[in-house]
């Protein structure tokens, strides 16, 4: 009888291991898509966000259990902690940051893994340094310009050779007597080149004075950056002829009229420094002409004032014998 109960176990042993050999493992089949990600160049610290999805196809034997983990560099995290759980032909999205905190480059992986499968995912970034550039002009005078004629000045935008990415113009002016030579608005310049821009000044009116705009994509720099444009429609023989007139009409005696023209050719020489010279000529020639003019009860003193005035403001720049008759 205990020989029959030995074999008894012994048998029923023997099917209990058949039976536990038959039961498989189970399989998954788990896709990521994409296979990799390619961040690029990204300016240190600053952040690249893509998504990646995870599925536990229909040929996986059941549900899939497990984790998910970035390796080998701090520079990408993910908006998922935690197990992850995906019944068959389930998909989940979840979004891989890459922020670079040095200028260099990144590699780390991806892995989707539990006791019964591994599948990983590459990742790659650059940290590259911020635009940086400069320009050679802050303000452009274009002084004195006769009507119907034009100046042109350049502005030369430099890229520094430690910048991560190509330097992005974008230029405007408002409507006015200033434009750009070649209606050429946008500029590429590559790190460590420079590139040339021309700003024309063809005036209209007595005198202009607008701003440059410059859109740029360095995020160290103020944006947008600005150049002062300056430019006056030069007037000088006006003024002079105004002169002249005022000289012709004082010998004939009318002081009145005389006394008018030295005042208009002021009016136009306050416009601009390049005109002082004239404005104290004229300043000298409307004491003479308020001086000789009866009708002006003042006109000693009003005389004076231009006179002291001419030579105080005026004396160094305007002729010798204008000064001396002062």
């Amino acid at each position: 009888m205990n020989m029959q109960l030995v074999k008894y176990f012994m048998a029923i042993s023997i099917l209990f291991i058949v039976g536990c050999d038959k039961e498989s493992d189970p399989s998954f089949e788990i896709t990521i898509d994409p296979v990799e990600h390619k961040y690029g160049k990204v300016e240190v610290n600053e952040r690249s966000v893509q998504k990646v999805r995870i599925k536990n196809t229909e040929n996986s034997s059941e549900a899939f259990v497990g984790e998910i983990v970035i390796m080998d560099s701090p520079a990408f995290t993910m908006d998922f902690s935690g197990v992850l759980t995906l019944e068959k032909n389930e998909s989940k999205e979840i979004y891989i940051t890459f922020r670079p905190t040095s200028a260099m480059e990144y590699s780390g992986k991806l892995l989707i893994k539990n006791d019964y499968v591994l599948k990983e995912m590459y990742l790659y970034g650059e940290g590259v340094a911020p635009v940086s550039f400069t320009i050679d002009q802050s303000k452009l005078e274009f002084g004195l310009v006769k009507s119907g004629e034009a100046k042109d000045l350049d502005i030369n935008f430099s890229n520094s050779a430690a910048s991560g990415f190509n330097l992005e113009l974008t230029l405007s002016i408002p409507s006015s007597d200033f434009s750009i030579v070649g209606g050429q608005t946008s500029l590429v310049v590559p790190p460590g080149q420079s590139q040339t821009t021309t700003i024309r000044y063809t005036p209209t009116v007595s005198s202009s004075s607008k701003s440059l705009k410059i859109n740029h994509n360095s995020t160290v720099k103020l944006n947008p950056s600005t150049i002062q444009l300056t430019g006056i429609m030069d007037e000088s023989s006006v003024i002079i002829n105004k002169i002249s007139d005022g000289w012709t009409q004082f010998e004939s005696s009318d002081y009145s009229g005389s006394r008018q023209s030295f005042q208009d050719a002021m009016n136009k020489g306050r416009i601009h420094a390049a005109y002082d010279s004239l404005y104290g000529e004229a300043m000298g020639g409307r004491g003479w002409a308020v001086l000789f003019n009866t009708s002006l009860s003042s006109r000693g003193e009003s005389a004076y004032i231009d006179f002291t005035n001419a030579i105080s403001g005026y004396g160094t720049i305007i002729a010798s014998n204008s000064k001396l008759d002062c």
